[in-house]
């Protein structure tokens, strides 16, 4: 009887690789509760699959595990936040935002024991994610062109928030909730393509999927995403020592920078919905990533621009300020909440408490109400304890990335702790917490020994 290559625990793992592009759809909503949204995307099942099916290779590795330093102590953030839940002013938000934590943990976990297996199939990983990646890719340059020849949003899956009303071009999101969660994953094929670039690959294959994913990430318009790749391209540049190949990489982006600015161009004008033309659209999304400091000159219109209709939303003319606004009012706000009393200060208000008690002080302010800030939101939750617990962790991990020379793995994940700055919570980043997976089981030759087979 012919054996399996594959253990099927194993074969799920993949399988949940493959999906994580797809981190929101498909999608299931089932309403919401307490201000939770309940959406369950079938990266969501394939996550709760994988874990289940772990179970046993995950207590035989128990031991492995728990001599793991950076293991250890974000268990114990995630102990804390658990906690946390006692004192929460929304119990509901707070069971689902700790056990989501419990399960990105087990996730993560389950990639550490994995490992062998991983680095054994290392070729049929990288297909199965550059399969994902490419079909994301499309799915983005459709959804662009797509909206700009009018075709329905159900076909495109983009919400109207994201279409063309703003810029004068719709702002790709693939299959993730908003741009900036697509522009999150992206970071994972710019930072692969950036190191290997560095070291001195120079195949066409690798330049071209380097200055593709660069394109694509210029067009989510994704300020925090655009941000972690400059930080994810000057760490890699430092700490390979690789000063030509960096300013050759300056090189493929500013390649990149023009090849968007192409397709913005080329979008605004297919589109005969207004009459913004390819310059105004590619001056306007300029204007809206460099928070309106960069502005290309107006263009000379030969006729007047139509009169707009009564019932017609205004559409903005460059940087869009009151995204800005308000993420700062929200900042502010989660810092006066965790100065109100010692207490707050030391533990936080409890988890997933912010907009419930925001809510408390100001009933405008709706109970689903997030900073848009996740260490803001984790001090204003989870007080300095919290803050502590997570950041001995990430400390801890970043030490045994350098020690072990993991200069791939650092870069990439001090990328997705900037971008943090830029968003609230962890479900639309399930592929941060296998970064996390893959960053404590390869900075740890000894934890590589102690796993059992």
């Amino acid at each position: 009887m012919r054996s399996t290559r594959f253990p099927w625990p194993f074969t799920i793992l993949l399988i949940t690789l493959g999906c994580l592009v797809g981190s929101y759809v498909p999608l299931v909503q089932l309403g919401s509760i307490a201000g939770v949204h309940i959406d369950l995307s079938l990266l969501y099942i394939a996550v709760m699959i994988v874990v289940v099916a772990s179970v046993k290779q995950l207590w035989k590795n128990r031991n492995a595990l728990i001599s793991s330093w950076p293991w250890r102590l974000v268990v114990l953030f995630a102990i804390y936040t658990t906690a946390a839940t006692l004192w929460s002013p929304n119990p509901t938000r707070a069971y689902f935002t700790a056990g989501f934590l419990w399960l990105l943990i087990a996730l993560a976990s389950s990639v550490i024991v994995w490992w062998p297996n991983l680095k054994k199939e290392s070729r049929v990983v990288k297909r199965i994610m550059a399969t994902g990646f490419i079909v994301a890719g499309l799915i983005a340059l459709w959804q662009i062109f797509g909206e700009a020849l009018g075709v329905s949003n159900a076909f495109t899956l983009l919400p109207p928030m994201y279409q063309s009303g703003h810029f004068g071009v719709a702002r790709p999101l693939a299959l993730a909730l908003e741009p900036q969660f697509f522009a999150s994953l992206l970071l994972v094929p710019f930072a692969w393509g950036s190191y290997n670039f560095l070291k001195g690959d120079r195949r066409w294959m690798l330049i071209i999927c380097l200055v593709a994913t660069c394109t694509l990430l210029l067009l989510t318009l994704s300020r925090g995403g655009l941000i972690a790749a400059t930080i994810i391209a000057i760490a890699l540049i430092v700490s390979l020592k690789k000063w030509r190949s960096g300013i050759l990489l300056v090189g493929l982006g500013c390649i990149s920078l023009i090849a968007s600015g192409l397709i913005i161009a080329a979008a605004a004008t297919l589109n005969s919905r207004d009459t913004i033309s390819g310059y105004t659209a590619d001056q306007r999304t300029i204007s809206q990533i460099t928070l309106g400091i960069v502005q290309l000159p107006q263009q000379q219109q030969t006729t007047p621009p139509p009169s707009p209709s009564p019932h017609s939303q205004p559409r903005a003319n460059g940087y869009v300020k009151s995204s800005t606004a308000s993420r700062l009012s929200m900042s502010e706000k989660s810092i006066e909440l965790w100065r109100s009393s010692p207490a707050t200060m030391l533990f936080g208000v409890g988890t997933g408490g912010f907009g419930a008690r925001l809510h408390q002080q100001n009933s405008h302010f709706p109970t689903s109400t997030i900073v848009n800030n996740y260490y803001l939101e984790m001090l204003a939750e989870l007080g300095v304890v919290g803050i502590a617990l997570f950041s001995a962790f990430i400390i801890s991990l970043c030490i045994l990335l350098v020690r072990a020379r993991q200069w791939l793995a650092i870069s990439l994940l001090l990328g997705f702790l900037v971008q943090w700055y830029f968003f609230s919570g962890n479900a639309n980043v399930i592929h941060v917490w296998v970064v996390i997976g893959l960053s404590i089981i390869i900075s740890s030759p000894k934890l590589q020994r102690c796993l059992i087979q």
